[in-house]
């Protein structure tokens, strides 16, 4: 019986190791959501897998659906956002929106706006220059987009102006200004997630 190969990009949550050199990987995917994968001697030094797997990393991989659990078939690295690791800062904001989509993502539901809001903020993200300020304002938005998609933000006024403007850094001032009504928002949205 041959079993379906999905192939899809995908951001690297995080890991769990198992057995001596297998680990879960937890993915976020375009078309299956969060799912968690098998992968097979991993963590040896001979794996092909194990650079393309590393936590936080954006890569393509392909999976196959098991009786129990997702199995990863192959893995390949891609390199749009590598250059977000050389910078301190922007690593930690980075890392720390992908922590906030494993905690309030459901397995398997797929949700491709979300995805895509990732992939266009990272891209944007990985190619400009911030100043302590804008990249508050850019982390400020970039939760704004991901708790209003989930369903988890309430209504407040400016909301929109921060959902709708194309992502600039006249937009990070402005969030910046805003700092204290949205962090109180933010906040809110996840005391109330219970997450």
């Amino acid at each position: 019986m041959s079993h379906h190969i999905y192939h899809t990009e995908a951001f690297v949550l995080g890991s769990a190791n198992t057995g001596e050199a297998n680990k879960y990987i937890f993915l976020f995917t375009r078309e299956l959501g969060v799912v968690a994968g098998a992968a097979q001697s991993v963590r040896s030094i001979a794996s092909k897998l194990r650079f393309s797997l590393q936590d936080f990393s954006y890569t393509r991989v392909d999976l196959v659906k098991g009786k129990q659990i997702w199995r990863i078939t192959n893995a390949e690295r891609k390199d749009e956002f590598a250059n977000l690791f050389a910078d301190k800062e922007k690593k930690k904001v980075y890392v720390k929106i992908l922590g906030l989509i494993r905690r309030l993502c459901s397995d398997e539901e797929p949700n491709e706006v979300l995805f895509d809001v990732l992939v266009d903020s990272f891209t944007f993200f990985e190619k400009e220059s911030f100043t302590p300020e804008t990249l508050e304002g850019f982390e400020l938005v970039v939760l704004v987009h991901i708790l209003k998609n989930l369903g988890y933000l309430r209504d407040f006024a400016g909301m929109e102006e921060i959902l709708n403007m194309k992502l600039s850094h006249e937009l990070f001032v402005i969030a910046q200004e805003k700092r204290k009504l949205l962090i109180a928002e933010i906040n809110h949205a996840l005391q109330e997630s219970q997450l």
